[in-house]
């Protein structure tokens, strides 16, 4: 039994991983926090934009389906106004063009990434394989620290070029990016505790 729910005696409340030692205790934090990051980079690459996302689910009809969606909503409206006021002072002026200069390379590198606001297939297609070749040394990652036996080192070795090639690739998505350093930090770690 790898976990229990405590009974209203115990002191214990919640959920139970009693499995868990000293030597796994941050399994549940490594697989929750590779998971968000999957399914965030999931998310950017198949969901958004096509209709099925916060604006289908919450009802608000302001949905992103190309790339000059995501540009006037960085701009604020459809007329791309830069929103400075007549009465703003310089310094005021210079830092929302900073604040806009990049959420416009932010917005322009996620519209790029997706599926449904990308002007041209090469991008989704080099996320999409960005995501696929992190999934190795996650899961060999995710597998080792909650069960224990290591993968060989060879398939590690197999996997960490994949990961920076995910780096490379996936600059897009900065989660995809974050899931991919987890990977090749963690079968760095992986190799160094085989030596």
């Amino acid at each position: 039994k790898k976990y229990q729910v405590s009974s209203t005696k115990s002191k214990q409340k919640g959920l139970v991983l009693s499995t868990l030692t000293r030597s796994n205790w941050f399994a549940p934090l490594l697989a929750g926090t590779v998971a968000v990051f999957l399914a965030s980079s999931f998310y950017a690459i198949f969901i958004r934009g096509c209709g099925i996302d916060g604006s289908f689910l919450f009802g608000t009809g302001d949905v992103i389906k190309s790339q000059e969606d995501v540009f006037s909503h960085v701009y604020g409206s459809s007329r791309r106004t830069t929103g400075v006021g007549a009465l703003d002072d310089v310094a005021t002026m210079a830092r929302k063009s900073v604040v806009h200069t990049r959420t416009m390379v932010a917005a322009a590198k996620l519209s790029g990434s997706g599926i449904w606001t990308s002007s041209n297939f090469l991008g989704p297609v080099m996320h999409i394989l960005g995501l696929v070749s992190t999934l190795p040394s996650l899961q060999c990652l995710v597998k080792h620290s909650w069960s224990g036996p290591a993968p060989s080192s060879s398939r590690v070795m197999l996997s960490l070029p994949l990961n920076i090639l995910a780096m490379f690739i996936g600059q897009g998505i900065p989660s995809l990016i974050a899931a991919s350093t987890i990977g090749l930090v963690g079968g760095i770690m992986q190799l160094a505790a085989s030596q």
